[in-house]
């Protein structure tokens, strides 16, 4: 975990280091910049890092605005340290998904692409998907809602 003093700081730690997740609040006291200016320029910088906005803003337009410019997840103010944490949890839960993805499609893509997921739904599915493919089916069509592994109740609380 890396934290700077400065708006500047951060942005050069940034530029040179790699970081998985970035918390970052809206407003600085005493800099003109806003936390949009700095996100804009942490992703020219890296668009890799998965930014999580912390701020009191309500106004619509400009939350609209917010989410638009492609931060990862808005946490509003005042917000409990137990919000934050599982919100870096839930981002690198989701890092971890996209990495496997990547990994499989960086090796050719070849066989089927993994199921991911510890949700007792997700072990039943890879236990009927391994039971049709010991029969000998050869093509099996999975359909339903996308969800990034996790389950109903993980993505309705956040």
């Amino acid at each position: 975990m890396v934290c700077c003093q400065t708006i500047d700081q951060d942005l050069i730690a940034i530029g040179t280091q790699f970081f998985d997740v970035i918390l970052l609040d809206l407003n600085f006291a005493g800099d003109n910049r806003t936390g949009l200016d700095v996100f804009r320029k942490i992703s020219a910088t890296d668009n890799s890092a998965d930014v999580i906005l912390i701020s009191g803003e309500t106004k619509p337009d400009r939350l609209i605005q917010i989410m638009n410019a492609g931060v990862t997840r808005f946490i509003p103010r005042p917000s409990t340290s137990d919000q934050v944490r599982k919100a870096v949890r839930d981002t690198l839960k989701k890092r971890e998904v996209r990495f496997q993805a990547f990994n499989h499609a960086a090796k050719g893509g070849k066989g089927p692409p993994p199921l991911i997921g510890n949700s007792p739904a997700m072990l039943k599915l890879k236990e009927e998907v391994s039971c049709a493919i010991q029969s000998g089916a050869k093509d099996i069509l999975l359909v339903g809602e996308s969800c990034l592994g996790f389950s109903r109740s993980e993505r309705s609380n956040g």
